[in-house]
């Protein structure tokens, strides 16, 4: 078993430069990581470096706190799909989930996969889908129930309704 292919090899912080971002780049394709992790800022640079490599780039949507409205996690997600990223890890609203507010917490999460759905951003690693394709899908509107938060009382879209449902863990890390 190659350990590496378990690894997201990951730089996060908000000071990463170019050139650290290639040098994280060159050690994944160098030691076979599975992924590269890294902000939304830096995903387009990092295709371009993985590409045909086998490692894939995977980035965040409302890190480092969660605290973001899910429209906005949804917008983030999709444009970093848009740039390349093939795995999109969210935090989701944790005073939410402290509150006991299930469904906002639900809403939050689904914002994202919605999101990502049309173009393969959520953990393609252990799929057969074809590669991105994220014009197919675009973020929820700011009229829709998810975008009107937890006091909405208008059922949300079908889209939502038959989301894939949710794991805590990718398939592939469960092996």
């Amino acid at each position: 078993m190659n350990i590496a292919a378990f690894i997201d090899h990951t730089l996060l912080k908000a000071d990463a430069t170019a050139d650290q971002i290639r040098q994280l780049c060159a050690e994944a394709r160098a030691h076979e990581f599975a992924a590269v992790c890294v902000n939304p800022c830096r995903v387009a640079l990092s295709a371009k470096e993985l590409r045909g490599s086998g490692v894939e780039v995977c980035t965040v949507a409302g890190f480092p706190l969660g605290a973001t409205r899910s429209e906005q996690k949804a917008v983030e997600a999709l444009r970093a799909v848009e740039d390349g990223a093939r795995e999109v890890d969210m935090v989701l609203n944790v005073g939410a989930l402290r509150d006991g507010d299930a469904d906002a917490v639900r809403r939050d999460i689904e914002a994202v996969v919605i999101a990502c759905s049309g173009g393969g951003g959520l953990s393609s690693r252990s799929s057969s889908r074809p590669p991105c394709s994220p014009t197919t899908r675009s973020a929820p509107p700011v009229s829709s129930p998810i975008a009107q938060g937890p006091n909405s009382s208008r059922p949300p879209p079908a889209s939502v309704r038959a989301a894939p449902p949710l794991t805590m863990w990718p398939s592939w890390r469960r092996q």
